[in-house]
């Protein structure tokens, strides 16, 4: 079958792979829908192993099932938690902290093993979720990227009514500020240089939105007292992450969940003489789950950040246009269903 590799050389190609038998502990899936994330875009760099089918957002149904494997059933919907299959026995996972887990990137789906950008994939039953009744296969593709973006949201410790602002309104920038805006956070400001991606992000709740190409980010509030306490930077661009240290109001919390490809630098005055704290974000813990529940809720709409979808052929030119372009927000990779 045909899918979406990562290259020796860090291109994505289509390739041939076997059609996926389950082994005892494994389940086959069928993927209705898969999303390309921003960290697969940048999958070699990001230590991705060369050969895989990407892919680590994604939702389908149970085609096959392993002898050995309980609870799961041919026809389920679910989603699935790439970082799921956590070892179980080093300090972290022991300590709960499964996103910490030292054996994390030698299992993860789409990193070290192969993911959801082809027709079907096997995958250990530990890293399934089966979905509600209330939440489509093509929502189900959303609940890896939402995990994320919530767990940045609540590792900040901001509450209903603190102003924030999000750095970068891609896909995880686009999520935090939509629930910011369900949780009740107060007045929304959002850094994008993207018109299109600046209209998504009012259309998610952001009250302002500006260009930092256009508009110096830490001089947009004059009077330090009125800064936004709580800042989340999503865009990973160093620079970025530098002017979000300006805009935080003194004592306030930045939390970073986009990967920067340089270590950004930091002024002094912007670190130390406002006393403000650095939060670092990754992936998700019981997040996963709670973002299930969001979605069967109907708590957020995240139809509006579908850009479009594209057959798994369409693959590697779905790659190059989301590096190429601004007005792209999310694309969704399907070999179920007419796209």
């Amino acid at each position: 079958m045909q899918a979406v590799l990562l290259g020796a050389d860090g291109v994505e190609h289509l390739g041939d792979i076997p059609d996926p038998t389950p082994a005892p502990d494994e389940v086959v899936l069928r993927v209705d829908y898969c999303g390309i994330c921003g960290s697969d875009l940048h999958a070699q760099q990001q230590g991705f192993s060369a050969g895989v089918a990407l892919g680590h957002e994604f939702a389908g149904v149970i085609e096959k099932v392993g002898r050995e494997v309980a609870g799961f059933a041919v026809g389920d919907r679910v989603c699935v938690n790439p970082n799921g299959d956590w070892c179980g026995r080093c300090g972290f996972c022991r300590a709960g902290q499964f996103n910490l887990c030292t054996e994390l990137f030698r299992t993860a789906v789409g990193v070290a093993r192969h993911g959801g950008m082809a027709p079907f994939t096997a995958v250990p039953a530990t890293v399934l979720h089966r979905l509600p009744e209330s939440v489509s296969t093509r929502q189900g593709a959303w609940v890896e990227p939402l995990a994320t973006a919530l767990r940045g949201v609540r590792r900040s410790g901001i509450g209903m009514g603190d102003a924030a602002f999000v750095s970068g309104a891609g896909p995880i920038g686009l999520l935090v500020i939509a629930l910011l805006r369900s949780m009740g956070a107060g007045r929304i400001t959002v850094f994008e240089p993207s018109a299109a991606r600046g209209a998504k992000a009012v259309a998610m709740g952001a009250d302002d939105v500006m260009d930092p190409l256009t508009t110096d980010p830490g001089a947009v509030f004059e009077d330090p007292s009125a800064a936004p306490a709580f800042g989340f930077e999503a865009s990973g661009v160093p620079a970025a992450i530098e002017s979000s240290l300006r805009v935080l109001r003194p004592r306030g919390v930045l939390t970073v969940t986009g990967v920067a490809p340089r270590p950004p630098y930091y002024q002094a005055p912007d670190l130390v003489f406002k006393e403000v704290t650095i939060r670092g974000s990754f992936i998700y813990e019981q997040e996963f789950g709670m973002a299930i529940d969001l979605l069967a809720r109907g708590a957020l709409d995240i139809d509006p950040l579908i850009s479009r979808v594209q057959p798994i052929g369409a693959g590697p030119q779905a790659f190059a246009d989301l590096r190429g372009a601004t007005d792209v927000v999310k694309v969704l990779l399907s070999a179920s269903h007419a796209v």
